[in-house]
């Protein structure tokens, strides 16, 4: 039984970390982009 708990904690933990990073990746790429367009703008000003 102990063992089946301590099984089960790990894969709960394993699931959120991997859950965590998939947001982190998916922030940062959003961020990126809006970084990106707004850069584009500003050059399309500055012509």
């Amino acid at each position: 039984q102990r063992r089946l708990r301590r099984q089960r904690r790990l894969r709960r933990q394993r699931r959120l970390r991997r859950q965590r990073r998939l947001r982190r990746q998916r922030r940062l790429r959003r961020q990126r982009r809006l970084r990106r367009q707004r850069r584009l703008r500003r050059q399309r000003r500055l012509r």
